[in-house]
């Protein structure tokens, strides 16, 4: 069977020190028969100039520049532009293995699965770590990606046809498991035990601010929705992720500055879902004890001293 066409998706927005490390990751391919689409979200640096350059060097880059409206416009026109039969999303400041595609598309073509997921690196100036996921095998997608916290779009290889609805561009945190709860809730998949991703860190990054904003706190809007109207009902990926929303009403109320009064403001309605999903998860019975105990521990702080 000849190798079938992979689309790489590439939202960018202000990575001109990390771009060319990206790019050329992609480039240097082991498999062949893949297209790069650019997708400059607007960028204020030199990344549009660094996108024209590879886009000259190679016919498998194509480039498309747009106004700056967020990282799930910018997958979403990648998605429209996309002629593969598979999709991989890699975000403007990481990179991939020279092997990522090749073994990926041995994976999903040979056990004939919607989904491949790999594991990744973590990097930082001073180190990198893999990140360990449990392989889980017996639960569903959407169970894996809830129990190990896998949600990004990366470090996996999709079947085009798969993707029905396109990411949500009102939610900024949590978007993409929005968008597989929405996308993937029957979906086959395979998980293999190799770093397929090179994740750096970026203090710059949403992800890692610690100022409490508008588009952050979409986060407890994903899941949510994703609890109360994608995910079947005390399924496992209901239970974990409401743990989830749990943990991360914890974190905003004991780790992040809230100097625009926002948690302040909505706190009421967060803490009272998270005793709502508490009450629910002890009911279950299968989340173990620990996990209990941890998350019992943080109902109670923040229930006592929320902002």
């Amino acid at each position: 069977m000849k190798d079938e066409l992979i689309s790489i998706i590439v939202p960018i927005y202000n990575c001109e020190r990390y771009l060319e490390r990206c790019v050329q990751s992609l480039l240097n391919q082991t498999y062949e028969n893949y297209e790069i689409i650019l997708i400059n979200d607007g960028s204020m640096d030199l990344s549009s100039e660094i996108c024209k350059k590879y886009v000259l060097k190679s016919d498998k880059i194509s480039y498309i520049e747009s106004v700056n409206e967020g990282v799930s416009s910018a997958r979403n026109k990648g998605i429209l532009a996309s002629k593969g039969t598979y999709i991989m999303f890699v975000d403007g400041d990481d990179s991939i293995p020279q092997n990522t595609l090749e073994v990926m598309y041995n994976e999903i073509s040979t056990n004939k699965v919607d989904i491949v997921i790999g594991d990744f690196l973590v990097i930082d100036d001073k180190k990198q770590e893999k990140w360990k996921i449990n392989s889980c095998k017996e639960n569903s997608y959407l169970d894996f990606i809830a129990i190990n916290g896998v949600w990004g779009p990366c470090f996996k290889l999709v079947k085009k046809s798969l993707i029905t609805t396109y990411f949500n561009t009102c939610i900024y945190i949590g978007e993409d498991a929005l968008f597989w709860a929405e996308n993937a809730s029957n979906c086959s998949y395979k998980y293999i035990d190799k770093v397929v991703y090179n994740y750096y860190m970026n203090d710059e990054s949403i992800m890692h601010k610690l100022d409490v904003d508008n588009r952050n706190i979409t986060l407890f809007n994903a899941l949510q929705i994703i609890i109360e109207n994608k995910v079947e009902s005390n399924s496992v990926a209901s239970l974990y992720f409401m743990i989830h929303y749990i943990e991360n009403v914890f974190r905003f109320n004991y780790k992040m500055k809230d100097t625009n009064h926002l948690l302040k403001k909505n706190n009421k309605i967060y803490v009272t879902n998270m005793n709502k999903y508490f009450n629910i998860i002890i009911k279950s019975k299968k989340i173990n004890f620990i996990k209990l105990l941890k998350l019992f521990i943080k109902v109670i702080l923040v229930n006592f001293f929320k902002k």
